[in-house]
């Protein structure tokens, strides 16, 4: 279970992933062991999953996202393994009624149509969302949310 001062970890940890831990014992009030201490329960409960970086993708020409539903027919299981492998989608979700939905960030529109075209040689069917604008891309929205109610709910 979660205490206020592991979701204030998790809190400064995801607006400053190299926030030291000599910091955050100082911004709680506990010794830099304690904070060691937690943040290991942290990553051995797989709260923490990993430490990252931040790349913006349009700085590195990843200049086009689009948003694919997908039917996969008879072949779900073999779809389903060859897109988690995939490195050119960063996002599936498989929705309620079987069909699978993928966000992908590829440099031009040919590069989209290639995909689009690996995907239908394999059976899917795909409807394609060009994406205009990322109005708001914070994945760590609804985390950063919990961890404040359940911050206040402890305090």
């Amino acid at each position: 279970m979660l205490g206020s001062v592991e979701a204030g970890i998790l809190l400064k940890l995801l607006n400053n992933s190299r926030i030291s831990i000599a910091a955050l014992s100082r911004a709680y009030g506990i010794s830099r062991q304690g904070v060691y201490n937690k943040m290991r329960n942290l990553m051995e409960g797989k709260v923490i999953r990993r430490f990252t970086v931040d790349v913006n993708p349009y700085k590195v020409g990843l200049s086009l996202r689009a948003i694919l539903r997908i039917t996969m027919g008879f072949k779900e299981a073999e779809i389903k393994r060859l897109i988690l492998r995939d490195g050119r989608i960063d996002q599936a979700y498989l929705l309620m009624d079987g069909e699978l939905l993928m966000g992908t960030m590829v440099h031009d529109i040919g590069e989209l149509r290639k995909l689009i075209r690996w995907l239908r040689r394999r059976g899917c069917d795909v409807i394609t969302y060009m994406v205009r604008d990322d109005l708001k891309y914070r994945p760590t929205h609804p985390v950063e949310r919990a961890l404040k109610r359940r911050k206040s709910y402890s305090s």
